[in-house]
């Protein structure tokens, strides 16, 4: 314990993750597919559903769009298709649908001429997203769970939500981490069962979800408690910049994703103004924060 304190605490150990969290992102700049564009025949697994489009992994990840309510999160489909590229933006300065899809390494669109289920993956985190995703299907309010827990807000009508301003409800970030945690320190009385409990939640969830703002989560919540159990001394400012560097470490494609911009510094406002507002009434110093944000 002693040692990786001397090594967290090191100067060196700044050096090393600013180094890594360059060199990933260098690798990522201009990453190309590697997907022989000719190839008209794929083995691929369904890993998300949205709407109509369905995310596939066939050894690269490609998108297609099908009216096909059978097909579930992790069957195994044989296509023959054609790969097309995505429209360049015809509009300055709007939304690039290119640039979002290769942003998330999604290079192809893949045109289906026939298709054939063959089997499910054996892949343990899609089976539990299928079985979430069963669970919820059947009931009144699926596309606002379906948005609620998996994040997918295909099923709702979002203008209206932007109009009222609590679209930001729907998209599975840290406040929905916040709760959940609320829940297991409530009925979790050891402090350490408490937090690997924690820890073991915020992965499980990472994984099923892929979420930069649970990533963000996940970060700040474990090299917080590390900085704290082993006291490295670590103040507010170098948990964040320590944390963020580790983000881009594990996922370098978050530079190019906004909520991971407004995760940090939401959340990074927040917990330097926990330090800053001197009220010892919690409701009250809530309350603040929230008017701040």
């Amino acid at each position: 314990m002693k040692k990786l304190r001397i090594l967290l605490k090191s100067r060196y150990f700044i050096y090393i993750l600013i180094i890594l969290s360059l060199l990933r992102i260098c690798s990522i700049i201009n990453k190309k597919s590697k997907i022989d564009i000719n190839n008209t025949n794929f083995t691929c697994v369904v890993t998300n559903i949205n709407g109509n489009k369905y995310l596939l992994n066939c050894g690269e990840l490609l998108e297609i769009s099908i009216e096909d309510n059978s097909i579930k999160i992790g069957d195994i489909l044989r296509i023959n298709g054609e790969l097309s590229f995505y429209n360049n933006n015809t509009n300055f300065n709007l939304f690039d649908y290119k640039d979002y899809q290769e942003n998330r390494n999604i290079f192809y669109y893949l045109n289906i001429n026939s298709y054939q289920r063959i089997n499910a993956s054996n892949n343990i985190i899609l089976k539990i997203k299928r079985f979430i995703y069963d669970r919820i299907y059947n009931l009144k309010s699926f596309d606002y769970l379906n948005a609620f827990i998996l994040g997918n807000k295909s099923g709702i009508d979002t203008t209206l939500l932007k109009k009222i301003g609590i679209l930001h409800l729907f998209a599975v970030s840290g406040m929905h981490i916040t709760l959940l945690l609320s829940l297991i320190d409530k009925y979790t009385n050891n402090g350490r069962t408490k937090k690997y409990i924690t820890i073991i939640f915020l992965l499980f969830y990472y994984l099923i979800i892929k979420s930069v703002s649970l990533l963000r989560c996940i970060v700040f919540y474990v090299f917080k408690s590390i900085n704290k159990n082993i006291n490295l001394g670590f103040n507010k400012y170098f948990e964040i910049i320590i944390s963020i560097l580790l983000i881009i470490i594990i996922k370098p494609n978050a530079i190019y994703d906004i909520g991971f911009y407004y995760s940090v510094i939401l959340s990074s406002g927040i917990s330097i103004l926990n330090t800053k507002i001197k009220v010892k009434n919690k409701i009250i110093k809530r309350l603040i924060i929230e008017v701040i944000k």
